[in-house]
């Protein structure tokens, strides 16, 4: 999503706010780690503001509202002109709160923007942009949250990246599936005949201390993702990834080949807690996860199961 963004020339900013929603200060940002600044106080607010140059095609901007414990709704966003004419932008404010942790992060789905990415030919990707924060540490991130192909059904657009695979809970996310179909409905899109079920990541030939990155998604506190190793799926939190600058952002990237310090157990269910502890749904707990600096021509190796 980051390069996407890059590619068609977009901009983003944040902007610190007073009570009443003026702005007091464009933040500083760095454009490599994404960091903006650090520990701000309790009922802060912030601004994120995403500016796409105004002749961009194939792109939609849209809100997420969560309508009962899981489904989630999604809304168009509407921009507005600016320089000219030649940007829209659009703006999502937030207010950042105390955690038991002490320090304070932004709430979560007001903490960003969603962008889809179509392209004529059925490719799309759907990321957003959001503000994150790692033990009081504010980053921005641009994160790609799914990525695949739409074709065509005997009934319209089908995503086999929502319907046919079960763990990603297609059912919480009608209105995407919608959305793309609205957008694609006019397309040359390959045959529903054509698709191919993606195969699993390959852990068949990794160390015994190594793992590759299935997702990545960053969440307001911090983020958290998966990684397949040869004991079989963990979950990793930001907190347990390894940088080589402590004050980096903390994440992962899909497909990326990592190193393992050790597996635990997750910890058993409580639900005296505030907030409650949940049973986790994974076997393990990654620690201590370092990325791998792969050769690129490696990777792709790696990935399309080359020796």
């Amino acid at each position: 999503m980051k390069d996407l963004l890059k590619r068609i020339g977009a901009l983003i900013t944040v902007h610190l706010l007073d009570k009443d929603d003026n702005v007091l200060e464009i933040l500083g940002y760095n454009s490599e780690s994404g960091y903006i600044g650090e520990h701000f106080v309790d009922k802060q607010k912030l601004e994120l503001a995403l500016f796409l140059p105004a002749a961009t095609k194939d792109v939609t901007v849209f809100r997420v509202a969560k309508c009962g414990e899981v489904l989630k709704h999604i809304t168009p966003a509407k921009g507005t002109l600016c320089q000219n004419d030649t940007f829209l932008y659009y703006t999502q404010k937030m207010s950042v709160n105390k955690v038991d942790a002490g320090h304070t992060c932004p709430h979560a789905l007001q903490n960003g923007i969603g962008v889809l990415f179509t392209e004529p030919d059925g490719s799309f990707q759907v990321g957003r942009v959001e503000v994150v924060s790692q033990d009081g540490r504010y980053f921005v991130s641009a994160h790609t949250y799914y990525a695949g192909m739409c074709y065509r059904g005997l009934n319209g657009v089908v995503v086999p990246r929502f319907t046919l695979v079960p763990e990603l809970h297609y059912k919480e996310w009608p209105d995407l599936v919608a959305l793309l179909g609205e957008k694609l409905a006019e397309a040359s899109l390959p045959e529903l005949a054509a698709y191919v079920q993606p195969m699993p990541p390959d852990v068949s030939c990794l160390k015994e201390n190594e793992g590759v990155v299935i997702f990545w998604s960053p969440k307001a506190a911090g983020g958290w993702g998966c990684v397949a190793t040869p004991k079989g799926n963990a979950q990793v939190h930001y907190s347990k990834i390894i940088t080589d600058n402590g004050d980096e952002h903390r994440h992962l990237v899909p497909g990326d080949l990592v190193t393992i310090t050790r597996l635990e157990e997750p910890p058993p269910e409580d639900l005296t807690l505030t907030p409650p502890r949940k049973a986790s749904s994974f076997k393990w707990t990654a620690i201590g996860v370092r990325a791998v600096a792969e050769d690129p021509i490696k990777k792709m190796l790696r990935i399309l199961g080359g020796d």
